[in-house]
């Protein structure tokens, strides 16, 4: 059973012997996937998300260097930290070469479990104190939901993997309603306290562990719904929409609905080869422009063409 709790380590290795060995000897300890081919360990990697990867540097067909180069190109895997097993030091080369497209350690077989298990406990620390600093600067200061940088990075990491699995990816783009005149009324303090409750409100309905909430820019949000067809996406933007509205934040300025309202641009597809996040993002900024255009407080959706 897995423990969402514990580290989870990743071993390729095509020695059965080895296999056995790590885990019996790790179980108690870490979440333990193996793998024996480089085919298997890619997909075992992108999927699970390691916090540390084993790799033997002398697999059959698909070598630990190849197995390495193509993590460390996916933007998916590039960050966990792989720890190379050699099987002596003749070895030294391909170690030399690990080390310089990405690798972070090595050690040799038979292995020394102390030492194994001292390095392994290091570049998990490492790794996690790297993901603490990156994430404070993946945050918004007022709002603590992730920045357009972090937007940005994660929507190619989910382009490409809804590419490779051929799944549907959603984008949402939302835009408070007549921001700029609600900060000239009531002034900047109430414009945060709108755009923490704004954030919350997103938090609390997209919830799924895959979903990425940013704020865009200003008074612009823009959320990635990865797995999620354009019905569902239409369905959420509208539960988002009616939920700000029924915040009844006070806006009396505008004539209309006498409260705080969102407009919202949903986009969705398939991605296939070749084609380009950043139109996504753009069909979704002109389905936000359009629901802006036509009244507010409003849900427009684009048909993207077969490619962008």
């Amino acid at each position: 059973m897995i423990n969402i709790n514990r580290y989870k380590i990743l071993i390729v290795d095509d020695s059965p012997s080895y296999i056995r060995a790590f885990g019996e000897e790790f179980r108690n300890e870490y979440d333990i996937h193996i793998s024996t081919n480089g085919e298997t360990a890619l997909k075992v990697a992108e999927e699970n998300m390691p916090d540390l990867i084993l790799l033997d540097l002398k697999m059959q067909k698909m070598s630990g260097l190849e197995i390495c180069a193509k993590l460390k190109d996916n933007p998916i895997t590039k960050n966990i930290p792989i720890i190379f097993l050699a099987e002596s030091l003749k070895d030294e080369e391909d170690v030399i070469k690990g080390l310089e497209i990405g690798g972070s350690d090595y050690i040799i077989k038979p292995f020394n479990l102390p030492i194994l298990k001292a390095r392994i406990k290091t570049h998990i620390d490492l790794k996690i104190k790297t993901e603490m600093i990156e994430n404070l600067a993946y945050r918004d200061t007022l709002t603590s939901l992730y920045n357009r940088r972090k937007f940005e990075e994660m929507l190619e990491v989910e382009w490409k993997r809804a590419m490779r699995i051929k799944h549907p990816l959603s984008l949402l783009m939302l835009d408070i309603d007549n921001f700029k005149s609600y900060n000239a009324s009531y002034g900047e303090l109430a414009g945060d306290r709108c755009l923490t409750m704004i954030a919350k409100v997103l938090l609390s309905i997209c919830r799924r562990i895959t979903d990425l909430v940013s704020r865009y820019e200003g008074a612009k949000f823009a959320i990635i719904l990865p797995h999620t067809d354009l019905d569902n996406a239409i369905i959420m933007a509208e539960k988002i929409r009616m939920s700000i509205k029924d915040l009844k934040l006070e806006h009396t300025m505008v004539k209309g609905v006498p409260y705080i309202t969102v407009s919202i641009g949903v986009v969705s597809m398939i991605p296939e080869i070749n084609t380009d996040y950043n139109l996504f993002v753009q069909l979704a900024q002109k389905a936000l422009k359009e629901a802006k255009a036509t009244g507010k407080n409003k849900v427009v959706y684009v048909k993207p063409a077969k490619k962008i």
